[in-house]
């Protein structure tokens, strides 16, 4: 069992990334992009999978990020591509504490997460999400009604969930004991501005070469 790896980040693309370590190549699939310069040093928590006709190597950024995708495995009708569709849309805590709320609204934004596979994720992990994250879903309690509220604008503005959450995110820490939804939705709209003036800066920049 390969429990972890860490190496040189030679490649990435849409489906994971190439991991040199010890002068041999590991190809791993991973929930995202991780958004690093080739050459960076990388530590990814692994598990091998066997497959009817292949053999495939994954890799998670934290140990709790790859004990969900385990869990997820774990429930019928749940392959590894839907599985790396969740962790990629939420963090794990956000994942986990849509599960145990039995919030099927958000879970069916998952892509290749419909109804029926929504009501399974939590009848089967739910009880044992809330036991093994008892102190982790307290915490993100205390944010629940303004973080959500702030989220089902930013859908309905048509933001996909893996755009949003890391920038909800970000808006929270920063407003600390502000959890006021408005406030926060204020925010976010201002990161996701200055993002795009980011994107639009460094597109001029391109043209421009």
């Amino acid at each position: 069992m390969i429990d972890f790896l860490r190496g040189r980040l030679v490649d990435e693309d849409a489906e994971g990334i190439v991991l040199e370590v010890g002068g041999m190549g590991f190809r791993l699939r991973t929930p995202r992009p991780l958004g690093l310069p080739r050459g960076s040093e990388v530590l990814l928590y692994t598990h091998l999978l066997f497959r009817e006709r292949d053999v495939e190597l994954y890799g998670f950024s934290t140990p709790e990020e790859r004990r969900l995708f385990l869990l997820l495995l774990g429930v019928g009708g749940v392959g590894p591509r839907s599985a790396l569709s969740a962790l990629a849309s939420f963090p794990p805590s956000e994942l986990a504490w849509a599960i145990v709320r039995e919030d099927r609204d958000l879970l069916r934004r998952i892509p290749g997460i419909g109804e029926k596979l929504a009501a399974r994720l939590i009848l089967e992990l739910r009880d044992r999400l809330r036991k093994e994250l008892g102190d982790e879903l307290s915490a993100a309690a205390s944010e629940g009604a303004a973080f959500r509220e702030v989220l089902e604008a930013l859908y309905a503005l048509g933001f996909r969930p893996e755009e949003v959450y890391p920038h909800v995110r970000v808006a929270i820490a920063e407003a600390g004991e502000e959890l006021d939804a408005n406030a926060l939705l204020r925010r976010v709209l201002r990161l996701l501005s200055r993002r795009e003036r980011s994107a639009e800066g460094a597109g001029d920049v391109g043209r421009g070469g």
